[in-house]
């Protein structure tokens, strides 16, 4: 059975669920007395060229892989791989830089230890808690002292938790103190635990009686006054201070044109106010001028002070998507497109010419899948043109296991991509869509169930596709052109695939999702929806899907 998508996460030292808005001293506005500032360096979120080339160099690359060693079974916390580590603080650090706190942030492996106990705590137990009980499995004083000190996430892990920790969704997340401990000023140590699906950061320690903010008021807006990169505006805006009392505070945002956008506000406390703009240009980071940002103008007032600034929403993306109905680029079982792989050796596949792609095609979206691999390992899948001392992987697999993943690979100059394979397979590449400068704008949501068979207990039979209604659900409006979902075979009956595409076209002879009786596989799709906003799911072999929208397109 797989679990909900909603993201489930918990702050460090929560007097348990409810009580979190109190739960540690500096988040609930408990005084800090100010040491003399230290010098610090953040970018200027006044240029749009700097906050450009810190999110091209940190957001714009491939996460690296978890490589967790630990096991639940064996109550194993394990470890994972350094360049996890490396990346997830240079992502924090980034965080900082662009909130205006200093960013001098380094991994300590004291606390990423207990950290990473705690991970493995929750991961087994599915649930997140600061105070675990002894009666938990795998229980130990270790995984015990790194959730009392450490933000949790269960649903999230590698680099990606960092992000939804900023993020901080949830009802019971109002007063976003998962952002609160990434971004508190002076903090120098944190520690990083792990798992594939949860996530451990130690953010408690003691040393931050140096106190750097770029504000003169020691004030901390996310998203912050000047540029930000829209895929980093949250749907929650937050201003955070020291000594200005905010319990009383009122918010006032205004597009533009000087038009008032309707706002709630969610908390306050006395040293911080959250509020959630509805501008759909916010919320839906969407409709961007013709000059890459949009402008909003927040005014955040209290009985002593005002505090006015203006967040420019940056347009970093590189392209639009265009979605295709799925189809068939590379079969190596029967030569098509490419008559094999072998071991190790980096083989370029043309898929401009394969797909019929425009000249402008810059990446592509595709569905890789690798069938009987003669051991255990892995498949690299990248733009030819790209060099890189860290193999990256695309797609893990075990020996003689068919496993598909989702992948956006940009294209070469010559329109190659390029796949390396750690072990002799087949290899199959079902193309769902392109990037070009014409297209169609993403619009990533909070992720959100639309669709689960085991609700009326009737599997996804093989000649029965199940018909999909997506616009007009979680977030998905009617007018969407694509969608890109998790699709999940749960409890399936003998070993099989599922397929996804636009009811509107015939079945195609692509896979999305793999699997083998009793197995339950994720797997990540987009696909054009048809003209009713629907898709259709083809199961190879009865099986129970799950479906979780997490954004869509727009003409």
């Amino acid at each position: 059975m797989t679990r909900a998508t909603q993201p489930n996460v918990e702050r460090g030292r929560a007097k348990r669920a409810a009580a979190f808005v109190c739960s540690i001293g500096l988040a609930c506005g408990v005084a800090v007395a100010f040491a003399s500032p230290v010098e610090a360096e953040w970018v200027d979120t006044g240029s749009a060229g700097e906050v450009r080339q810190l999110y091209d160099a940190v957001w714009r690359r491939v996460d690296p892989s978890v490589g967790w060693t630990g096991s639940t079974e064996n109550c194993d916390p394990g470890s994972v791989g350094p360049d996890l580590i490396q990346q997830s603080i240079e992502r924090i650090n980034a965080y900082r830089s662009l909130a205006g706190v200093d960013a001098s942030v380094r991994d300590d492996p004291a606390l990423s230890a207990p950290a990473q106990a705690a991970a493995m705590l929750m991961s087994v137990n599915s649930a997140l808690s600061h105070s675990p009980p002894p009666t938990w499995r795998c229980y130990s004083a270790q995984a015990a002292t790194g959730a009392a000190s450490s933000n949790l996430y269960l649903g999230l892990s590698g680099v990606g938790a960092i992000d939804g920790y900023m993020v901080d969704p949830g009802s019971n997340n109002t007063m976003v103190g998962h952002r609160w401990w990434i971004l508190r000023p002076g903090t120098q140590r944190m520690g990083i635990g792990s798992t594939n699906n949860s996530q451990a950061l130690w953010v408690t320690t003691t040393d931050h009686s140096q106190w750097s903010v770029r504000d003169p008021r020691g004030i901390i807006a996310w998203p912050p006054a000047g540029y930000i990169p829209t895929s980093l505006v949250p749907p929650r805006w937050s201003v955070m201070t020291h000594g200005i009392d905010m319990s009383a505070a009122e918010v006032t945002v205004r597009d533009a044109g000087g038009s008032v956008v309707p706002t709630v506000v969610e908390a306050r406390s006395s040293d911080r106010i959250v509020f959630v703009p509805s501008d759909q240009r916010i919320g839906a980071r969407r409709q961007l001028t013709s000059s890459g940002s949009t402008d909003f103008s927040v005014e955040v007032r209290t009985p002593t002070t005002t505090y006015a600034y203006v967040v420019r929403l940056l347009d970093t993306t590189i392209g639009s998507l265009n979605s295709l109905t799925p189809h068939r680029l590379v079969d190596t079982r029967s030569d098509l497109g490419l008559a094999g792989i072998m071991p190790h050796v980096r083989t370029s596949i043309n898929v401009r010419t394969l797909g019929a792609l425009p000249a402008t095609a810059t990446a592509i979206v595709a569905n890789v899948t690798v069938v009987d691999p003669a051991s255990a390992g892995f498949v690299s899948v990248t733009d030819c043109e790209f060099q890189s001392g860290t193999p990256t992987s695309s797609l893990n697999f075990a020996q003689g296991e068919t496993r598909a993943n989702l992948v956006a690979v940009p294209l070469s100059r010559t329109g190659d991509i390029c796949v390396t394979s750690t072990s002799r397979a087949d290899l199959l590449v079902d193309i769902a869509g392109y990037y070009s400068a014409q297209g169609q704008g993403y619009v990533p949501l909070t992720p959100a169930r639309i669709a689960d068979t085991r609700n009326a207990g009737v599997r996804v039979e093989r000649d029965q596709p199940l018909v999909v209604q997506v616009a007009g659900q979680g977030g998905v409006p009617f007018g969407a052109t694509s969608v890109t979902m998790n699709v999940t075979a749960t409890e399936p009956v003998a070993t099989g695939f599922l397929t996804v595409w636009p009811c509107d076209s015939p079945l195609p002879v692509v896979s999305n999702v793999n699997y083998v009786a009793n197995q339950s596989v994720p797997n990540l799709a987009t696909v054009r929806l048809d003209p009713s906003g629907r898709v259709c799911i083809h199961a190879e072999a009865a099986a129970h899907v799950i479906v979780d929208v997490a954004g869509y397109t727009l003409e």
